[in-house]
C-alpha cells in the first residue's frame, strides 16, 4: 500500500530478480558470495539452481532492515549504510545455521561456522544493491510525503526469531547472541 499496487509489485519483482540472479551468479562464478553449493534440503530449485525461497526470504531481509534502519537513519548515505550493517548482523545468524542443517556449504569454510569471509563481502555487495533500489523505489513516496511503515520490519523479527531459535537450539551459541533490531 505503502508504494500503491503497480510501483509496490515492481518493487517485490525487481528484489525477487535481483536475488536470484546475484544467487545464479554466484553459483556459476562464485563472485560474491565465494563458491557455494545448495545441499539437497535446499528444496526445490529455480531454474534448477537457487532454492524458490531465495527471493522470498531476501526481499523479506531487505525491507525489513531498510524499514528498521530508515526509522533512525535520515540520510539516503546513511540508510543504505545502516541497511548494510544490519543484513550483515542477520546474515551472521542465518549463515552458519544454514550451513550447519546442510541447506548449503562452501567449497572453501571459513571460521566463521564454516561461512567464508567473502560470504559476508558479498553481502555487503548484495546488500547495498538491495538498500539502494528501495531506496529508489521509496523516492515516489517521500514525494507524496509518505513514510516507509515500520510493519515492513514484521517479516525480519520472524525470521530473526525462527533462526536465532535454531541457533540456540542447534548450540551454535555466537550466532545467537549477535545484536537483533
Amino acid at each position: 500500500r505503502w508504494l500503491g499496487p503497480v510501483r509496490g509489485s515492481m518493487l517485490l519483482f525487481v528484489l525477487g530478480c535481483m536475488a536470484c540472479g546475484i544467487e545464479c551468479t554466484a553459483l556459476t562464478t562464485g563472485f560474491p558470495y565465494g563458491v557455494f553449493s545448495y545441499g539437497e534440503k535446499a528444496g526445490t530449485l529455480l531454474l534448477g539452481q537457487v532454492p524458490w525461497s531465495t527471493p522470498f526470504s531476501w526481499i523479506t531481509i531487505v525491507l525489513g532492515c531498510y524499514a528498521f534502519v530508515s526509522r533512525f537513519a535520515a540520510t539516503w548515505w546513511r540508510q543504505i549504510f545502516g541497511t548494510v550493517g544490519l543484513m550483515l548482523c542477520v546474515d551472521a545468524v542465518l549463515d552458519p545455521i544454514a550451513v550447519s542443517l546442510g541447506l548449503w556449504s562452501y567449497a572453501a569454510p571459513g571460521v566463521y561456522y564454516g561461512v567464508p569471509f567473502s560470504n559476508f563481502m558479498g553481502w555487503v555487495l548484495s546488500s547495498a544493491l538491495g538498500a539502494g533500489v528501495v531506496y529508489v523505489f521509496s523516492s515516489y513516496a517521500r514525494a507524496k510525503h509518505l513514510s516507509l511503515p515500520t510493519s515492513l520490519s514484521a517479516g525480519l523479527y520472524y525470521s530473526l526469531i525462527l533462526w536465532l531459535g535454531l541457533a540456540f537450539f542447534s548450540f551454535s551459541v555466537l550466532p545467537s547472541l549477535m545484536p537483533r533490531p
